[in-house]
């Protein structure tokens, strides 16, 4: 079951996405979800991106599906950030703080 993208509710969305990348995952039934996170945030991505954005991006929603079947109270949903692993969302939100804080510590052991 699909949810809702950042509050946008289910909706078919057709992106334009590379022959081979549509070929290898032909069966996942996560692609059509991932077209409709880029269609929504207007995401663009060179060929060689896509296999490791739909990886990420399949990550985020295991990691929010398994979060909300947990009856917390709060829940998580998607946002412009579920096709960034999370070393790559640190480093686009935190900038270099993440690797000068690395650096120190290795520098100090």
């Amino acid at each position: 079951a699909s949810a809702e993208i950042g509050g946008v509710p289910n909706a078919t969305a057709r992106v334009e996405s590379p022959r081979n990348f549509l070929d290898a995952h032909s069966s996942d039934p996560s692609v059509e979800e991932f077209q409709r996170f880029i269609h929504v945030f207007g995401k663009t991505y060179a060929v060689e991106e896509w296999e490791q954005r739909f990886a990420a991006f399949k990550d985020s929603i295991e990691l929010i599906r398994g979060h909300n079947a947990m009856n917390h109270t709060f829940k998580l949903d998607l946002n412009e950030h579920a096709d960034l692993a999370p070393r790559a969302f640190a480093q686009a939100r935190i900038g270099g703080l993440l690797a000068s804080a690395e650096t120190s510590a290795s520098l100090s052991a």
